[in-house]
């Protein structure tokens, strides 16, 4: 459900605002409305702390630190990007973390510790850099010699295939030397001498053959200074590993310092409260969002603290643009998450939650559609609630939950177990053996969707007070569906053209339009709009496919696990690999098609459900709250 949304005029004293601050902060239920030209520095006090800059200064730790945290396995780091673990923390060891002294000198430590690790890291690329180029002409005689005063060289390399021709265009001229360099496969590397009078003729044939010139920088034999260049490399890794390990050493101060910036987060969000703020000498103004009931809770919290404020609710302006807060609790609270993947409601319009869920669960349960991923579905969302207790992620759970448990019935009334036909017995469709018959009922789920939905609509526009627009609108449509049920049960079609005249009766006559034209395109409209109902209708096939696709290859996985066992000639190994088949199979089948099953029946509710009652596009709440990346205080 929607929850009442008021402005509000808030009035604090100064005295004691922080302690204020942290208590509403606590709370969570204001949206501060930023305060425009209110002819005062918004900024807080100039002696307060520049929280801001210590949190850059943490979060630079942190973010060195992380670069020495031994790596998680794969499927640890995938679960944890979905689902942030945050430790717990109680206040009084939140507080002695803030009352440290050590934190200036741990992030002291980091910046020399990064800036020695930048240093040796940058001249350790330097040096392999070197190394190759000099692995490459370690055979050759060629240094860099200012001393060369008649003869100039060239160190570099041609592409492979052109080796032959350029060393018949040397040939030409016979007063050069040439000394091949380590080759691979793709280049030939060479030192080309020649006399300086001769530098027109050969820098025209590398020109031609587009040699690529390397940086001769040595001054001694090559061998020497790569022999001198990986002795200097030894020593700057061994360097190296030095610095790495007095970071590593730092690492038994990343909880401390994870804490102290999620604590700065909030101190930085205090600030930027006031900010928005109008300011006197005494007191400050806070224009705010704030849920209807608790607002009583808001004057009791600043009570306790102050008793020299002053809370008024406010009117709405036209510009407001107040936020949009649903709340659901029970089953429905589960749902919320589908909904929020759509988007919020608008201000005005009702929250679709509750008639949404029956539905959604109902098509996720026929899309998976086997009874053995169901009850895994449940296993596995009960094993992940219980892991990640403290996540607040308990209602993402419960809603695999309660999909698994209504996919278990749902792989009855197909038949299907891991693939298999153990539950033919209580099978009342096949949708394998007999698809059309699924598919009719699946279709029948999408006429009454949408003709739920057209109700949902039609009674709330009345209730809103647009009858007219109800009734010309929704309720042309119901009357189309109402004469096509009728049709289908008496199979008689005068049903369906009473249904189709009474739609067309209700789109003109109920018409907002004043002019007799644009009421008869009313009615015309409504006609054609039937196109999209049938569109819409035809949608809920996609149901069928994914329980189809589900089964098949449920079932393909069973016969890739039997191959096995029947290929390997040896006993025991050929059931073990087999097995492996199946567990690997079915999990790998089960996630796929869990995903699918959600993503298209939440698809389903988005385009289908919900455009014959709601439009969307309202603005989420953005409390004023204690946000946190990495910790959890518990009393």
């Amino acid at each position: 459900m929607n929850l009442a949304v008021k402005k509000i005029e808030l009035i604090l004293p100064e005295k004691n605002i922080d302690q204020t601050l942290e208590k509403l902060q606590k709370q969570g239920v204001l949206e501060i409305i930023p305060i425009i030209d209110s002819g005062e520095d918004l900024s807080i006090n100039q002696s307060s702390k520049n929280y801001q800059l210590e949190l850059s200064e943490v979060n630079f730790a942190l973010s060195f630190l992380e670069k020495f945290k031994k790596k998680e396995n794969f499927i640890k780091n995938l679960i944890f990007s979905f689902v942030p673990l945050k430790r717990t923390i109680k206040q009084e060891d939140l507080e002695k973390i803030i009352k440290s002294s050590k934190t200036k000198e741990i992030v002291k430590q980091c910046s020399l510790l990064e800036e020695k690790i930048n240093k040796l890291e940058i001249k350790k690329n330097k040096l392999t850099d070197e190394i190759l180029i000099l692995n490459k002409f370690k055979q050759t005689s060629v240094v860099n010699n200012k001393n060369l005063n008649k003869v100039n060289y060239f160190a570099g390399s041609i592409n492979l295939k052109d080796k032959q021709s350029f060393l018949n265009d040397l040939n030409q001229k016979k007063n050069f030397y040439l000394e091949k360099a380590e080759q691979d496969n793709f280049n030939f590397n060479f030192v080309l001498f020649y006399f300086n009078k001769d530098d027109y003729f050969y820098s025209e044939i590398l020109k031609k053959y587009q040699a690529k010139q390397e940086t001769v920088f040595w001054s001694i034999p090559a061998k020497q200074a790569l022999l001198n260049n990986n002795q200097e490399l030894k020593k700057i890794e061994l360097e190296l590993s030095i610095e790495q390990k007095q970071a590593e050493k730092l690492l038994i101060h990343l909880n401390q310092l994870e804490t102290l910036s999620d604590w700065l987060v909030w101190q930085v969000d205090k600030q930027d409260f006031l900010k928005q703020a109008a300011k006197t000498k005494k007191y400050f103004g806070i224009k705010a969002w704030a849920i209807e009931e608790k607002i009583p809770e808001i004057e009791k919290t600043v009570s306790q603290i102050n008793d020299r404020f002053l809370l008024k609710q406010v009117n709405f302006s036209k510009d407001d643009q107040p936020p949009v807060i649903i709340e659901n609790k029970g089953l429905a609270g589960s749902f919320g998450i589908v909904t929020g993947v759509y988007g919020l409601p608008k201000k005005n319009e009702l929250d679709p939650t509750p008639y949404l869920a029956p539905f959604f669960i109902f098509y996720f349960a026929l899309a998976l559609s086997d009874s053995g991923y169901g009850l895994l579905l449940v296993a596995f969302s009960y094993l992940a609630k219980k892991i990640f207790k403290d996540a607040g992620v308990e209602k993402f759970f419960n809603l695999f939950i309660f999909g698994g448990l209504l996919t278990i019935f749902a792989g009855f009334f197909t038949g299907t177990v891991f693939g298999t036909n153990i539950g033919q017995g209580l099978r009342i469709i096949d949708p394998i053996n007999d698809p059309i018959r699924m598919l009719i009922f699946v279709l029948l789920l999408g006429v009454f969707q949408i003709f739920v939905g057209l109700i949902i609509g039609l009674i709330w526009l009345i209730k809103k007070g647009e009858t007219k627009q109800a009734i010309s609108g929704n309720g042309a449509s119901i009357s189309f569906f109402l004469g096509g049920f009728l049709f289908y049960i008496f199979n008689n079609s005068i049903f369906l053209l009473a249904g189709l005249i009474a739609m067309i009766c209700l789109a003109v006559f109920y018409s907002t339009e004043k002019k007799v034209f644009s009421r008869v395109s009313k009615g015309l409209g409504a006609v054609y709009g039937l196109v999209g109902y049938f569109s819409d209708v035809l949608s809920y096939s996609r149901i069928l496919a994914l329980g189809l696709a589900t089964g098949i290859i449920a079932a393909v996985i069973n016969m890739i696990a039997l191959i096995f066992k029947d290929m390997i000639p040896i006993p025991g190994v050929n059931w073990l690999i087999a097995g492996l088949v199946i567990v690997f199979g079915h999990t790998g089948n089960l996630l796929i098609n869990a995903l699918g099953a959600f993503i298209h029946s939440a698809r389903l509710q988005f385009v289908e459900f919900f455009s014959k009652f709601m439009e969307g596009g309202g603005r989420s709440f953005k409390p004023f709250i204690k946000k946190s990346r990495y910790i959890q205080i518990i009393n």
